[in-house]
């Protein structure tokens, strides 16, 4: 919304960007106005999700209303969650490694950052949710 008061832009209700001449909105209320619209499907558990805890603003990592959201691009989004996921970036130059580099996966094939219900709480993929062929050896060494 774009006003004139006293022959000063009006600040909007809501503002997503910190680029923005006016101060950005708190996170929540950020939030508030994605899920007004956005909260059903993979956004049904964002509520009480790590990332939510985590004070993560969903700008932080979608763009508003863009013709193409770059974190749902499989070849752009590990990219964007590396921002803040340093380690897994760290890992996928192991030798033994999810195929990310080569673009055969991207980080929501297996994890949906907006949460999920049960123990797992971001891991979509139920082979993942359940004991690896490793972990299961590990316990029968230990």
């Amino acid at each position: 919304m774009q006003g004139w008061a006293k022959g000063k832009p009006k600040a909007p209700g809501v503002v997503f960007d910190s680029k923005s001449q006016f101060p950005i909105s708190p996170v929540s209320v950020r939030n508030e106005t994605c899920l007004a619209c956005h909260e059903n499907g993979q956004r049904m558990n964002w509520h009480g999700s790590k990332m939510e805890q985590a004070g993560v603003a969903c700008t932080s990592c979608h763009a508003v209303h863009a013709t193409k959201d770059p974190v749902l691009a499989k070849e752009t989004q590990p990219e964007i969650c590396f921002t803040c996921h340093a380690q897994q970036r760290a890992e996928r130059f192991e030798y033994s490694h999810h195929p990310m580099r080569e673009g055969k996966v991207a980080c929501s094939d297996c994890h949906n950052p907006h949460g999920s219900p049960g123990p797992y709480s971001n891991i979509t993929c139920r082979l993942a949710q359940s004991p690896s062929v490793n972990l299961m050896a590990l316990r029968l060494q230990v």
